[in-house]
Parts: C-alpha cells; sequence; structure tokens
C-alpha cells in the first residue's frame, strides 16, 4: 500500500496521461513528470499538492511554449546546431532523455 495522500496521487495522475501531448513534446511532460514525482517525497501537506497543480499548469505552458515556438526552429535550428543535435538524439532514442545537468546550448 502506498503511502501517497490520495490528493496528491492525484494531481501525480495527471503526469502519467501522455497521450494527449503530440509525441515531440512529449520530453517536456517527462521532466515535468520527474520532478513530480521527487517532490511527492515532500511530506504531505496542501502546499504539496497546491505545488503539483502549479506544476501541471506550467507543464501546459512549457508545451505550448515547444508548439509555438516550433514555427521558429528553423531559425534555431540553424543558429544552435548543439539544440539541433539534442533534439536529433532525443527523437533517434527518446527513452535516454536529455544529459541532466549539461546545458544544451
Amino acid at each position: 500500500m502506498s503511502n501517497i495522500h490520495p490528493a496528491v496521487q492525484e494531481k501525480l495522475d495527471w503526469f502519467e496521461e501522455t497521450d494527449h501531448i503530440p509525441y515531440l513534446h512529449r520530453w517536456v511532460a517527462g521532466y515535468c513528470r520527474d520532478l513530480a514525482l521527487i517532490m511527492s517525497s515532500i511530506p504531505t501537506h496542501p502546499q504539496l499538492t497546491l505545488g503539483l497543480q502549479h506544476l501541471i499548469e506550467a507543464q501546459d505552458c512549457f508545451i505550448r511554449a515547444v508548439i509555438a515556438g516550433a514555427k521558429a526552429d528553423t531559425e534555431l535550428l540553424a543558429a544552435s546546431p548543439e539544440v539541433a543535435k539534442a533534439i536529433d538524439d532525443f527523437i533517434a532514442d527518446p527513452d535516454s532523455g536529455f544529459q541532466r545537468g549539461r546545458p544544451m546550448c
């Protein structure tokens, strides 16, 4: 049996639903899910639930930013070969994720 409060689990469940997110943008959801799981180890408190709710909202904003930014992809990739390589590496092996702790550009 899990020690996670039902209200916290309800928020965590939102991070598992990624079918509605375009495939190439799921890496954003993956980072948010990872952070949510780490934060869920904080002792249960109403502020934890609120923080997870805000992270759900932030995830939505991040994904919209990625989608909106796709319009400028050509310019970005031309200006930053490191970002282009990181994206290509992720597309080739999405389970590997980006190298954490290393700036992409």
